[in-house]
């Protein structure tokens, strides 16, 4: 009996470590499981509350509009051109406080709409705040709808005079939580607050039924609420976690869930397999300790104990060396010592598999920052000829004007153009994180966006004391208008929020030759330069330690990353703290349109005197060619040393200096400085072919103009006569 227990004394720990380990790997995700259906559950509730605090602010905007008040004429056009914004999914109306519709934005009678029976027209006009109402089915339409509704102000009798309204397409809402799919396995239920389901995917069949009255109570509590249980609808057993109607967005309540067998299978299993393997070592100590206790083992018994501890210790050199003993003995020895040095082996090949994977992840570190640095040089020195010969093109279109070669030319500069672009386009996407995305593209106006910009944050300037200028401007771009508003309005939140009051908040566009830029700029607190990066994170706030919830919840910024990656649309921040920030967002031209439509070398003209700082020959050259051509001027040196010498020069004047960025000894910005505190009024332009984060700031913070390689003639013409 005492051999036997030496035995199991050797095997049953190992074994019981193992289904040790599988038990709590099966309650970690146990555990894991429940946190993941929470936090979808918070997305999905902060999604929605984005939702309703958007149709807040929509109709907010609507009320407080003169054209919606009853004796107003053009009410139903002013309605018409807001909902045309929204095809499919919108509907607008104002009804007076009987909930007789006498506004609508569509042409449909209006003696046969009343909406007095709708929940969110009730809530609205009695509690004389924004309201969000139940699943309802369209009049008009037929189809399933969530309504929304803000009172219209009172009378000089302080009664109420009607309620502003809108019914948001439950398919567009199901179709707008899709685009950020949930993780595999999980479902998700959005009800109202009656418990009538109206989102349930990814089926989608149980919209318009009630939940049952288990889950009704937890929606209609207070706290988020995470437990285990049996899905009534499904009739499985699940995590479900809850998200009530007065944790998330108003009368809205959102419930994720995963099947327990989706959810626990792989850790179900695995426990499995390990009570299996326990059963079946304990069955065979069982088997050893009969075969030992056939003999006088005892010290051959005691090596093989000593070797197992060693072993379960992690000494895998640990071995039996029972080569005298019975045969039995022999024979277990045998194996226990072909186990240890087979597990040995295993051992060592994990280990040599990790240190192997750790080289990968290092060559791949390194190939990255090699790969990175040679798009930094590729991205200077392919520039650099491209620049030469977009100005050569220049030279030979002004040249040939009106001849047998003007087409061949013409040709010639379209190809130079295109290949600018594409030049471009590469050593963008090349440094982009994700794979290709689509998007729905379309001209857009950017007139449009600017206007509806200036109207729904100049008041909210005002009652924070704040200087906001929106510069008009009638330039077009190639994006999705919807998703570009709604970046332009984070960003421009995002400035008036952290700007003091007595700053500024300023808004333009323009055309840097190569595509068109929008520019978010503010004197605000600014970000630290090791911080402008975690920005962009979800749930960042770094102004906001005590999270006052009427400063967001930090998503802003996350989701302008979001949609610039889907967009294609380039962010960029350049900001001083205790100075202000500049956010960037670079879109291509519309359709069609690939380049600026001013003709290079034909239109343009400049008579001043230009000192040209440009230390390759073929740059120089071909430039100094173009500037004279326009009718300047033109005194050029290559180095920055020679620049400065003429400028200690009292006779010498110049009306604009044109400097490459990178030069021998000193760079362009230098040149810039000592020219601007010779010549307070010169016109200067840097040109660059690199893509420097501050580059951009300092040039502008300096009043002069920065354009990058390949420039464009047309873009330089433009620069020196503005």
């Amino acid at each position: 009996m005492r051999l036997f227990f030496l035995v199991m004394a050797g095997i049953v720990p190992v074994l019981a470590t193992q289904v040790y380990n599988q038990t709590m790997l099966r309650q970690e995700r146990r555990i894991e499981a429940q946190r993941s259906v929470q936090m979808e559950a918070k997305l999905v509730a902060s999604e929605l509350e984005q939702i309703a605090a958007g149709m807040h602010k929509f109709l907010l905007a609507i009320a407080n509009s003169a054209q919606v008040r009853p004796d107003a004429t053009g009410c139903n056009a002013y309605l018409a051109t807001l909902n045309a914004q929204f095809p499919g999914s919108l509907s607008i109306g104002v009804s007076d406080a009987r909930g007789t519709v006498y506004c609508y934005a569509k042409p449909l009678p209006l003696q046969a709409l009343n909406n007095a029976d709708r929940s969110h027209f009730k809530r609205a006009l009695e509690s004389g705040k924004f309201a969000v109402g139940e699943l309802m089915v369209g009049k008009e339409t037929g189809k399933s709808a969530l309504g929304f509704a803000y009172p219209l102000p009172r009378d000089q009798l302080d009664h109420p005079q009607g309620v502003v309204f809108a019914s948001l397409s439950v398919d567009w809402l199901a179709g707008h939580l899709a685009r950020n799919p949930l993780s595999p396995g999980h479902t998700l239920t959005v009800v109202d607050r009656t418990g009538t389901i109206l989102i349930r995917s990814p089926e989608q069949t149980q919209t318009g039924t009630h939940v049952p009255p288990q889950w009704q109570r937890i929606f209609d509590g207070v706290q988020p609420v995470v437990l285990m249980g049996r899905d009534p609808i499904n009739q499985t057993d699940g995590f479900f976690g809850f998200m009530p109607n007065a944790s998330s967005a108003e009368g809205i309540g959102v419930m994720v869930g995963i099947d327990t067998a989706e959810a626990m299978g792989p850790a179900n299993r695995a426990l499995t397999r390990a009570l299996t393997v326990a059963v079946f070592g304990i069955l065979a100590a069982f088997g050893i300790a009969w075969l030992i206790a056939r003999g006088a083992i005892e010290r051959p018994l005691q090596s093989l104990l000593d070797a197992a501890r060693r072993w379960s210790s992690g000494d895998y050199t640990a071995r039996s060396r029972l080569r005298r003993s019975p045969v039995e003995i022999a024979r277990l020895a045998t194996a226990f010592d072909a186990m240890a040095t087979s597990l040995q082996l295993r051992e060592a090949d994990r280990a040599s598999n990790e240190q192997a994977l750790r080289r990968s992840r290092d060559a791949a570190l390194l190939a990255n920052r090699s790969k990175t640095q040679f798009l930094a040089a590729a991205s200077h020195d392919l520039r650099q000829p491209l620049h030469a010969l977009s100005m050569a093109v220049a030279v030979m279109q002004a040249r040939h004007h009106a001849d047998a070669d003007t087409p061949h030319v013409e040709r010639i500069g379209r190809s130079v153009h295109s290949l600018s672009n594409l030049l471009n386009t590469l050593l963008d996407v090349s440094q982009l994180d994700a794979g290709l995305i689509q998007a729905v593209m379309a001209n857009v106006s950017l007139a449009a966006l600017f206007d509806e910009v200036d109207e729904e944050f100049r008041g909210f300037a005002v009652q924070k004391n704040l200087r906001m200028q929106v510069t008009p401007t009638t330039l077009n771009v190639q994006s999705d208008g919807q998703l570009l508003g709604r970046m332009v309005k984070n960003l421009v939140s995002n400035a008036i929020k952290y700007t003091p009051a007595g700053g500024s908040v300023q808004v333009h566009a323009h055309d840097d030759g190569q595509r068109i830029v929008i520019v978010v700029a503010d004197t605000g607190i600014g970000i630290a330069a090791g911080k402008q990066d975690v920005v962009f994170t979800d749930f960042i706030q770094l102004d906001n330690p005590e999270r006052d919830r009427n400063k967001g919840l930090g998503l802003g910024l996350a989701i302008v990353r979001r949609m610039s990656e889907l967009l294609a649309h380039p962010v960029t921040l350049q900001s001083i703290p205790g100075t202000g920030s500049i956010f960037t967002i670079s879109m291509p031209y519309p359709a069609g349109v690939t380049g600026s439509p001013v003709a290079a070398g034909t239109d343009a003209h400049y008579t001043g005197r230009i000192l040209l700082v440009e230390d390759n020959p073929l740059v120089a050259e071909v430039t100094t060619v173009l500037l004279r051509q326009w009718g300047a001027r033109v005194t050029g040196v290559a180095s920055g040393e020679a620049a400065m010498a003429l400028m200690q020069d009292p006779a010498t004047q110049f009306d604009a200096v044109i400097s490459d960025h990178r030069l021998p000894n000193m760079t362009g910005t230098d040149v810039i400085k000592a020219a601007l505190a010779r010549w307070p009024a010169i016109r200067a332009i840097v040109i660059s072919g690199d893509a420097m984060a501050g580059m951009r700031l300092e040039v502008e913070a300096l009043g002069a103009v920065l354009l990058q390689k390949p420039v464009q003639p047309e873009a330089l013409a433009r620069a020196l006569q503005a």
